[in-house]
């Protein structure tokens, strides 16, 4: 069964042939053309995975191979929350604290003409996150002043959905709303 690419290239071939013979020439044959596709030659996806089982999560053998790895892993690392080094309470301190430095992009300049910083800040209030911005100044003080645009958790009891930040993605400017067109936030 041929495609219709395929049966177009067949029927040209045929019509230049007979063109060919009707002036008396000989045709010389058809050149052999092997055609090599990597993708024929690849392994399928069960031939080289050899977990490809566990992306069923609720089956028996994934829920039994992940109690299995997190015994051995306690058996070998000693429970975090019971450990005589404290650690798995000192890496959460650490984590939650609000002393870190929030990382911040530039995504824009406010009316004013400042710099408008963003940032995602998760801490032990908002262990879901929130995306929120401040000014250049403000982010230079001791004590930036920081405005919520989504909060995560607010908006997960809201909709009842276990929402997760995946990061942000800025539109070009042909896509931005067209009262804001000059880059004002």
């Amino acid at each position: 069964r041929m495609t219709s690419t395929a049966a177009a290239v067949s029927a040209r071939r045929r019509k230049v042939a007979s063109r060919s013979i009707r002036r008396g020439r000989t045709l010389s044959p058809k050149p052999k053309v092997t055609i090599f596709s990597p993708l024929a030659s690849m392994p399928t996806k069960e031939e080289t995975d050899p977990y490809l089982w566990l992306e069923e999560v609720e089956s028996a053998e994934s829920l039994a191979f992940a109690e299995d790895t997190n015994n051995a892993c306690l058996k070998a690392l000693g429970d975090p929350t019971t450990s005589e080094t404290k650690t798995y309470e000192k890496v959460l301190k650490v984590l939650e604290s609000n002393d870190r430095i929030p990382h911040v992009g530039k995504l824009g300049v406010d009316e004013d003409g400042e710099d408008v910083l963003f940032n995602y800040w998760k801490d032990g209030t908002n262990p879901k996150g929130i995306w929120r911005k401040t000014s250049l100044s403000s982010y230079r003080s001791a004590t930036p002043k920081w405005t919520t645009v989504l909060d995560l958790d607010e908006l997960g009891k809201q909709d009842g959905v276990s929402w997760v930040w995946k990061g942000y993605r800025v539109l070009p400017k042909s896509r931005d709303d067209p009262t804001q067109s000059d880059g004002k936030m």
